[in-house]
């Protein structure tokens, strides 16, 4: 782990170039050039996705650090450096939302021969940021739209999880919600070649 934060700390001043010459590009490419303005926007927003993973990954590295310093002085620096990453966190999640949505709820996009795949790493970055509503809506919105996608069983998955967890937050609609989840499980049985079928 320590390595692969390393890592993509070492890339992270590259992407950041890598973003504005992509926001350049973007506003550079005719409205007419539709599906390479959407291919720009879509490595736009898996740049600030990447970039938003590696800030939370580094603020829980940092609250760790804080969490096992003997020092004060330790304990207060890693709680700052820990607040300071889950901002930028915070900053590159809503950039990335922002880009996919550009994309997303553009018709003039609609055909877009990547929109299954951007919507749903639309709806998995709104879940990253916890935003399970919207996660859900993007999703639903994937599996009416694009049956066929290869990201369904996963979609499925997403459901099942969350009325399973409904189950024990209302345990009034208990039943129902259990009912739901083992229904949207049972559909992901039905794509055998999905990473998500075990």
């Amino acid at each position: 782990a320590d390595e692969v934060l390393e890592i993509e700390g070492a890339k992270k001043e590259i992407q950041d170039a890598v973003i504005q010459e992509l926001e350049m590009l973007i506003d550079d490419t005719p409205d007419s050039e539709v599906e390479e303005k959407a291919d720009l926007l879509f490595r736009l927003a898996e740049l600030h996705a990447q970039q938003q993973r590696y800030h939370r990954l580094k603020s829980q590295e940092y609250t760790l650090k804080s969490d096992t310093a003997k020092k004060a002085a330790d304990k207060k620096k890693w709680k700052t450096e820990s607040e300071k990453s889950a901002k930028k966190s915070k900053e590159s999640l809503l950039s990335a939302v922002k880009a996919y949505k550009r994309i997303a709820d553009n018709d003039k996009y609609k055909n877009y021969g990547n929109m299954d795949k951007v919507l749903f790493y639309y709806g998995f970055t709104l879940q990253q940021g916890k935003y399970n509503k919207e996660a859900r809506n993007v999703y639903d919105r994937l599996k009416n739209d694009y049956p066929d996608s290869p990201f369904i069983p996963e979609v499925y998955v997403v459901f099942g999880d969350y009325y399973f967890e409904q189950a024990g937050v209302e345990p009034e609609n208990f039943k129902d919600h259990l009912g739901n989840a083992a229904q949207n499980y049972k559909k992901t049985l039905e794509y055998p070649k999905s990473s998500v079928y075990t």
